[in-house]
């Protein structure tokens, strides 16, 4: 699985951050799969990116946009769980905490 570092903006700081992250391709736009390796509270760059959705992945600019039609979600995750197979695990594991998984689209900017 191919990994890039993440740039946002902090939501509550307006600092630059940067953390590694997993992402695969959907045609030309990343995917970015808001995991946080199965724990019960969203990853910190999920909130930035919901605050402030202009990003770098790669040194690349791009808008996120968070995937919410289901019919979408289950497409984009049929294609993670071909890339990094933990990811089914890691939809379980949130269920219990009732945490749903969030997904990004990235597109240029």
């Amino acid at each position: 699985m191919a990994t890039a570092p993440l740039t946002t903006i902090g939501a509550r700081s307006g600092q630059r951050r940067e953390v590694q992250l997993m992402y695969f391709h959907d045609g030309r736009d990343p995917i970015l799969i808001a995991s946080n390796g199965g724990g019960n509270r969203h990853p910190g760059w999920y909130h930035n990116l919901k605050t402030h959705p202009e990003c770098e992945l790669g040194g690349e600019k791009f808008s996120a946009t968070e995937v919410t039609d289901p019919d979408e979600r289950a497409r984009l995750f049929g294609l993670a769980d071909r890339v990094f197979s933990g990811f089914a695990d890691y939809r379980t594991e949130t269920a219990a905490f009732g945490r749903q998984i969030p997904i990004f689209r990235l597109e240029p900017r």
